[in-house]
């Protein structure tokens, strides 16, 4: 499967998703002024992994600033890896990273790991 790699820019994150690698990672703001059009490949190519994905799935989100339509998309990614949890012998992990002292981007991790029903590791840096 090919990794999908989208570079940042001011308005949106860095995505790597590289199964044959084990790298799964957001990074940086989400501001598109189009989250749907800039979320579907990504949204594709999860619904693709989830067929067959590794027996352990790291994901990293490093999100510094997400607008309201991203973070409705962003909890879609979510659901889709939190679905893996359900496939016998495989495992997820979602780390939820923040700067330290960013009460809203740990409460929007806390939230976010509530309504999947599924623990984060929340860590600060």
């Amino acid at each position: 499967m090919q990794a999908l790699k989208i570079p940042a820019t001011n308005e949106t994150p860095a995505i790597t998703f590289d199964k044959a690698n084990a790298v799964f990672s957001i990074i940086g703001r989400s501001m598109p002024e189009n989250a749907s059009k800039f979320y579907n490949p990504v949204m594709d190519w999860l619904l693709i992994y989830t067929q067959n994905p590794n027996l352990q799935t790291n994901l990293d989100i490093n999100l510094e600033y997400f607008n309201t339509a991203s973070s409705k998309l962003i909890l879609d990614i979510l659901v889709l890896f939190s679905n893996l949890t359900k496939m016998p012998n495989h495992s997820l992990t979602i780390n939820w990273l923040y700067e330290k002292g960013d009460e809203d981007l740990y409460e929007s991790g806390v939230g976010f790991s509530s309504l999947i029903n599924l623990p984060f590791n929340m860590v600060s840096y």
